[in-house]
């Protein structure tokens, strides 16, 4: 079901030029933010088709299932298709994203709670706190 699917994209692509990427076949609920310009199509069956727009060309990129898809997008994040307008061979560019460090928090002090506590609490309070481990229920 899903590899009729790709196919009947791939055939409107083919054979109807200039067609709303949207009206090519279901596009996923929750769009693609890891490639610029990226769409995905639900096939189905949990199966996707990643493809990046261009102008009027779309860039079929990759199929699969959706964790497959997942796996390469992460693997293929800030990817950006080259397409030769005479050859219309595609080749990739990766744009480079720099890190932004993250910055060094200093860590805390450790609180010593015996010493804030020492001298606060006497006997009898404590006993009736750890009334269950005493033995005594008072």
């Amino acid at each position: 079901m899903a590899v009729r699917k790709a196919d009947a994209i791939i055939d409107k692509l083919l054979f109807e030029g200039r067609i709303n990427s949207n009206e090519i076949g279901k596009v996923t609920s929750h769009g693609e933010l890891r490639i610029k310009k990226c769409i995905k199509y639900d096939l189905g069956s949990g199966y996707r088709l990643v493809c990046v727009k261009q102008g009027y060309q779309l860039v079929l990129l990759y199929v699969g299932t959706h964790d497959d898809c997942d796996r390469w997008l992460n693997s293929n994040r800030g990817l950006h298709p080259l397409i030769d307008k005479e050859s219309h061979k595609i080749s990739s560019v990766r744009e480079i994203v720099p890190e932004v460090p993250l910055p060094q928090e200093e860590p805390e002090p450790e609180i010593d709670y015996d010493e804030l506590m020492l001298g606060q609490l006497d006997d009898r309070s404590l006993r009736w706190v750890f009334r269950g481990l005493c033995g005594k229920k008072s």
